[in-house]
């Protein structure tokens, strides 16, 4: 009896809890400390006036939907809305919750329509659910697919239009309330129309399959006496993405120009973590070290096999060419030392055995800005023009900046790492001293925008000196982008595919909001290229930022035939292609 009125006093607390809601006055206060974070820190807010038609600063209509939102969920998604109004893949507005619902099955844009792409058989079993891969899903609980990617796009913004749509289709069936906050609210069961590929439409009732605590409200907070108009704007330290960059040379013939700070906050340069849970990686291939594509037959496998393998690598003759292949899946490997001496490896194998070589960074999330730079050292064998960064000027740049100059001073640091120091510390006192946004193109992972090849200990160049391609899609971001725009703009090969993400600068996570405990990414700077790019949907400029890198070269492989086979259709048309490009110097 003690035990029954313990457990219905408890409920009655938690029922109490769960429905008490942020005041007005605290919704105010969250968001004027959203915005003014992002007012502060966010690197190309410029750019986004200019391209988006977006102004961060002007919060009036945003604040009156606030004061007007019902609950605390309304309230969520119009923080959401205001983050993914900036259209950048990198700023990305969670909350803290641990519930997710999913309906057993993913699914992905393919010629125009959301296909299934992976089912599990376990959630799903094939008698009960007898779809297929390939088949097409028309509806959730009477909304249409394309419409309620549509809707929704604010929990998949990434920068371009197809990767936006892309993205936020992954939500179609997996439902993270950390960036859906209504998510609690699905019923139970899906109402779920398929089309199949025989032509006929089934309509299925699918369990969502719910785990984690659902938050249903923001839950108990203080009831303080405060002055709306001066919120405490709270920021935590930037996030460390790298433990490992070694500051000597991992292995003979390796020289890594990394420098442990402040150059490890400004190279974190990768979709945010909470923009990519398993569920989502598994579907869209993000970071796997298998191909997209099954291998083509002849090919000979190198790395790949094993669980310890940072890459997968092989060579393959086509038409009389002998051509190498390595797929390189993140810029953040577990060990960037172990990483960079297998890739040189594999670079001075193929530089021996093959006629050319293919560079696969398709479903590469980014990571560390100076990895593919110090990559590129061993692919350009002549001097070029890395990636430059405006960064937003702020007291916090400036002052870390100034820390890390004195402390290698004083510790005696090597001359080019006071030199990247010192370079940096003039862009941002300049920009800082003239209360403009940026600085101007400056490096990060060493003291100058050029850079020379890889050499040995004798000064003879080493590294891949044949043709190159590398081979990119709309899921190639951030880090992958400086890989692919690198060796763009230096003119070293052929980029083919299509165009990244458009995801163009360093990323900072911070804290967003203090009474909803929202935890928000924001991009510092912008990546500024070589020379101007011109296209027809942005205006002309060197940035990466929603313009990507253009492929020289498109092909696309996100076609139902692709999927069916395996990608079949599109690794045979790539070595082919390659082939011709070895003989002819041009596709």
């Amino acid at each position: 009896m003690i035990r029954l009125l313990f457990l219905a006093c408890a409920l009655f607390a938690f029922s109490g809890l769960a429905s008490a809601q942020m005041t007005v006055d605290q919704k105010v206060s969250d968001f004027t400390q959203l915005a003014a974070t992002y007012a502060k820190n966010y690197g190309p807010y410029e750019w986004k006036v200019q391209t988006q038609n977006f102004d961060l600063f002007k919060v009036k209509t945003w604040l009156d939907k606030v004061k007007a939102s019902k609950d605390d969920f309304e309230f969520m998604v119009i923080c959401a809305d205001y983050v993914a109004a900036l259209n950048d893949a990198h700023d990305l507005i969670t909350f803290p919750s641990d519930f997710q619902a999913y309906l057993g099955f993913g699914v992905d844009l393919f010629d125009g329509v959301y296909l299934i792409e992976s089912i599990n058989t376990q959630q799903l079993r094939p008698t009960t659910y007898p779809f297929q891969v390939g088949d097409e899903l028309v509806s959730v609980d009477g909304v249409a697919a394309a419409k309620w990617v549509q809707d929704n796009r604010r929990y998949g913004t990434s920068a371009n239009t197809r990767s936006t749509a892309r993205y936020t289709s992954q939500y179609l069936t997996f439902r993270p309330q950390s960036l859906i906050p209504d998510a609690v609210n699905l019923p139970d069961r899906a109402s779920v129309v398929i089309k199949r590929q025989s032509g006929a439409t089934e309509t299925y009732s699918i369990p969502w399959a719910k785990s984690g605590t659902p938050v249903y409200a923001v839950g108990p907070v203080p009831g303080l006496n405060f002055n709306a108009d001066k919120p405490v704007i709270g920021r935590t330290l930037r996030r460390q993405d790298v433990t490992d960059i070694p500051t000597d040379d991992p292995a003979p013939d390796i020289d890594v120009q990394y420098h442990a700070a402040p150059i490890r906050e400004l190279s974190a340069l990768r979709l945010p973590e909470s923009k990519m849970p398993q569920a989502i990686k598994d579907v869209l291939g993000i970071e796997q070290v298998a191909p997209l594509f099954s291998y083509p037959t002849g090919f000979t496998q190198r790395l790949g096999r094993s669980g310890f393998d940072y890459f997968a690598s092989g060579t393959i003759t086509v038409n009389g060419s002998r051509i190498g292949y390595i797929r390189i899946p993140t810029f953040l490997p577990s060990s960037t030392t172990a990483a960079l001496n297998s890739f040189v490896s594999e670079v001075t194998y193929m530089q021996a055995n093959t006629d050319g070589l293919i560079l696969d960074v398709m479903r590469n999330p980014g990571g560390d800005a100076c990895y593919p730079e110090v990559m590129m050292q061993y692919l350009i064998p002549t001097r070029f023009r890395t990636i430059g960064y405006e960064i937003r000027a702020t007291a916090y740049w400036l002052g870390l900046f100034s820390y890390y100059l004195d402390l290698d001073q004083s510790f005696g640091a090597p001359t080019w790492i006071i030199k990247t120091d010192q370079a940096l510390l003039d862009g941002m006192k300049q920009a800082y001293s003239e209360n403009r946004g940026r600085t101007g193109p400056i490096p990060i992972c060493g003291y100058s925008l050029d850079v020379d090849p890889a050499t040995d200990r004798t000064g003879k160049v080493t590294g891949y000196s044949k043709p190159i391609m590398v081979v990119t899609d709309e899921m190639s971001a951030s880090a992958a982008e400086v890989f692919a725009a690198i060796f763009q703009d230096n003119k070293r090969g052929l980029v083919y595919g299509m165009r990244t993400m458009g995801a163009g600068g360093n990323v900072s996570q911070m804290t967003g909001t203090t009474f909803s405990e929202a935890t928000i990414t924001v991009t510092d700077s912008l990546m500024n290229r070589k020379s101007p790019v011109v296209t027809t949907d942005n205006p002309t400029a060197p940035y990466v930022e929603n313009i990507g890198v253009r492929p020289d070269v498109q092909v696309d492989f996100m076609t139902k035939d692709n999927l069916i086979n395996k990608g079949k259709t599109f690794a045979t048309g790539l070595f082919n292609d390659m082939a011709k490009y070895i003989q002819t110097g041009k596709l």
